[in-house]
């Protein structure tokens, strides 16, 4: 009824159209998805780590300014299609953990054993994942700040720490 509304549609003619609630948040997921991997696939362009982590972060932020209910119709679909949002969650976790090993062999990121860059790599997805939050705040500090924070905490926070 709310989506209904906020179309201006009639609850009707959703229901005719997608036949299930289910149906539709997959078809909108579906065009969110296309819409955020359109959006986040960058050329790497000969961008250091963390320049391109810079470019990764303001282009996500972007999105989520342009795509406020991103976040939220993404749990909701983790809960109805749970299989679907393994998938996705998998090929955002190797897309990270493929920059982290990037940066590594390019001598831009110290060593790290392949544990180490895994964890580093959730922990990464969990600080983006977290970021819709912030974005919504009535007390959002801005893209500009928010990137430096992320990116200060990414340059220290990914020193191996040498007791492991």
């Amino acid at each position: 009824a709310n989506i209904a509304a906020r179309a201006e549609f009639a609850v009707g003619i959703l229901n005719y159209h997608f036949g299930s609630r289910q149906v539709m948040l997959r078809e909108l997921m579906s065009i969110q998805v296309e819409n955020f991997w359109s959006s986040m696939s960058l050329p790497r362009a000969g961008r250091e780590f963390f320049e391109y982590e810079t470019v990764i972060l303001r282009v996500y932020l972007e999105f989520l300014h342009a795509n406020p209910y991103f976040v939220q119709l993404a749990e909701e679909i983790r809960r109805l299609e749970p299989e679907k949002s393994k998938q996705s969650g998998n090929m955002q976790l190797e897309g990270v953990v493929r920059r982290l090993t990037g940066g590594f062999e390019r001598g831009e990121l110290p060593g790290m054993e392949p544990d180490e860059i895994r964890t580093r790599a959730y922990l990464i997805l969990g600080a983006y994942t977290f970021l819709d939050r912030l974005v919504e705040d009535d007390n959002y500090p801005g893209d500009e700040f928010v990137i430096q924070i992320v990116m200060n905490t990414l340059r220290h926070g990914l020193t191996p720490d040498p007791t492991l």
